[in-house]
């Protein structure tokens, strides 16, 4: 809409001009433009990442989003799944998608017997599929390797610490991790639904 494109506009004109007036020095007209790119970029990710911390300490829960936000986007970037059509709207899935992550995180309580199988469950899914590409974020068979491989490294070392602090006894390591590999099995079913949608015929990748 017209107000989601202002807000793009306003960032791009941040970006744009830190880099027109000599912030990183003198660049060439090709290193300007990834600059400006990064610069916008990185203030969405802030942008959102700073919505989200807000939401968590309104909630009185600002430890448990700082770990959620960790351990979630340390696997969502290289696991993939849903993405919005714009990198704002990207932005503001992600801080809503955590909100809810964080009222589940201080509502929701699920009995070990059922939150450690789903949590198991959810990790063995993302092992098969990260990582899940879709229109607005491709990759290529390269780099899909490549993701793939440090999510399924990702995943198996949260995992372990899930384990570990289920068997110490730490209540709040466990439930982030396990709200953060719910979520994000959840994505990337998300993900594997819009990639279908959008393209019936595409090819299943050999190794997903």
């Amino acid at each position: 809409g017209i107000r989601q494109d202002e807000r793009e506009n306003t960032i791009s004109q941040i970006g744009g001009d830190c880099v027109r007036t000599g912030f990183f020095g003198d660049l060439s007209d090709e290193d300007k433009e990834i600059a400006e790119y990064g610069l916008k970029q990185g203030l969405i990710l802030i942008g959102g990442l700073g919505l989200a911390l807000i939401a968590g300490w309104l909630l009185s829960i600002p430890g448990q989003a700082v770990l959620f936000l960790v351990f979630t986007y340390a696997l969502r970037i290289y696991a993939g799944g849903y993405h919005a059509g714009t990198p704002v709207q990207c932005a503001v899935f992600s801080a809503a998608a955590a909100l809810a992550c964080f009222f589940c995180l201080k509502y929701v309580t699920l009995p070990p017997a059922l939150l450690h199988p789903l949590t198991l469950a959810a990790g063995l899914f993302i092992l098969k599929q990260a990582p899940v590409d879709t229109k607005n974020k491709p990759l290529d068979p390269g780099e899909k390797e490549v993701y793939g491989r440090t999510a399924r490294r990702i995943v198996l070392a949260e995992t372990g610490l899930w384990l570990v602090s289920a068997l110490l006894g730490w209540e709040t390591g466990t439930r982030c991790i396990s709200t953060c590999l719910l979520f994000m099995a959840v994505n990337l079913a998300l993900g594997l639904a819009d990639r279908k949608r959008r393209n019936p015929d595409h090819d299943a990748d050999p190794d997903l």
